[in-house]
């Protein structure tokens, strides 16, 4: 989640910005909060064009207990890769608030919820560049999956989309457009 202050202890804190950013991007954890902050001067903080395994197992790799990720505040409108972005295999993410992601300019969605247990808001999605959407839900544990707003037009690769699912009780796939999609094996 974005902080509005400066770490307490900036030497602690990571500079997780590349070597061409404006503003360093320092990134702290809150055990109180069991919250990883991050704070920048920047009025706009991008993602990175390439954001695949940007927050994938995070719990595990810092040993940490996240409950959060709030991503208000990081503007993902350039990213294009978002494969492996929120795969958790070990201690879950309670909440992901996605209520200002953009993914207008994503073409690739592999793996991307693998293993999630929060539900989800896909209504605001922009899908209309993705290409490879296989694995997104794979062995995911949400209840349910609503992407009838999903424009699938342009994907191709929906390999084990939805295999093992976990707790799904409700998938809406409506509006599912698999007219491109060369390759569906192990979809569900």
């Amino acid at each position: 989640r974005r902080s509005q202050t400066a770490p307490p202890n900036i030497a602690a804190a990571v500079v997780m910005s590349t070597n061409d950013s404006a503003y360093p991007i320092y990134v702290w954890y809150d055990a109180a909060q069991k919250t990883i902050l991050w704070w920048s001067e920047a009025d706009i903080s991008y993602a990175n064009e390439d954001a695949s395994q940007m927050f994938m197992g995070i719990n595990f790799q810092n040993s940490h207990n996240v409950q959060l990720l709030d991503l208000r505040g990081i503007n993902t409108s350039r990213t294009k890769n978002m494969r492996f972005m929120f795969t958790e295999q070990y201690q879950h993410v309670k909440h992901i608030d996605l209520s200002e992601f953009d993914t207008s300019r994503a073409e690739n969605m592999r793996h991307m919820f693998s293993d999630l247990t929060d539900l989800i808001d896909f209504s605001k999605f922009n899908t209309k560049n993705v290409k490879d959407m296989s694995y997104m839900f794979f062995h995911s544990r949400l209840p349910s999956i609503d992407i009838r707003n999903f424009d699938t037009s342009n994907v191709t690769d929906m390999d084990s989309m939805f295999s093992a699912l976990k707790n799904v009780t409700s998938l809406d796939l409506s509006n599912l457009n698999t007219r491109r999609v060369v390759n569906m094996s192990n979809m569900f």
